[in-house]
């Protein structure tokens, strides 16, 4: 390439004006913006950010109410598979094993006030649908002593994809239903 000027700038007359002023930008900032400017070190909190305007606090707020019922629903509820008959409380569950279910029942109780202890019968069968015939219904016995967190496990001599469990003392019936895992 032969030598080739590049040409000079075109020198101006006058000054540069640049339109953006930075000092004049944060004179009209919230004193939020000009304290982030300043470089000043702000401690956020994690709380803090969540209710730093009204409609996150409003949303904030009503989460925590939510997992509040939440909370009060499930301690109210009791526990799933929970039953009491005569002041002991029986929680259940089933497992299919080999062709047979296995049932687990666990007797816990809070005050020996008015406590059931002796014989409990129970009974299991199949979840009925409109289709079945007759119920296949197998019968047990249980003995409820005075130890707390007795637990009893009886293998039912069928499958069933639902359970129907009827307990019955010498003063009370109680009825549930155990989905076998």
């Amino acid at each position: 390439m032969a030598d080739e000027k590049t040409p000079a700038p075109p020198e101006f007359d006058r000054e540069v004006v640049f339109h953006y002023s930075r000092e004049h930008r944060l004179a009209r900032a919230s004193p939020a913006v000009r304290a982030l400017n300043e470089g000043g070190s702000r401690k956020v909190s994690f709380i803090g950010s969540l209710t730093a305007n009204r409609p996150l606090s409003i949303l904030f707020f009503t989460i925590v109410i939510f997992m509040v019922f939440g909370f009060i629903l499930t301690m109210l509820s009791g526990r799933e598979g929970a039953v009491k008959i005569g002041g002991n409380t029986l929680t259940s569950s089933a497992m299919i094993y080999d062709g047979s279910v296995i049932l687990a029942l666990k007797k816990t109780y809070k005050s020996e006030d008015g406590l059931y202890t002796g014989a409990v019968d129970i009974a299991v069968s199949p979840l009925q649908t409109e289709e079945s015939g007759d119920p296949e219904i197998w019968t047990h016995r249980l003995f409820f002593t005075l130890k707390n967190g007795e637990e009893f496990r009886v293998a039912v001599p069928f499958e069933a994809p639902d359970l129907f469990i009827l307990l019955q003392t010498e003063k009370e019936r109680v009825s549930f239903r155990v989905k076998p895992k």
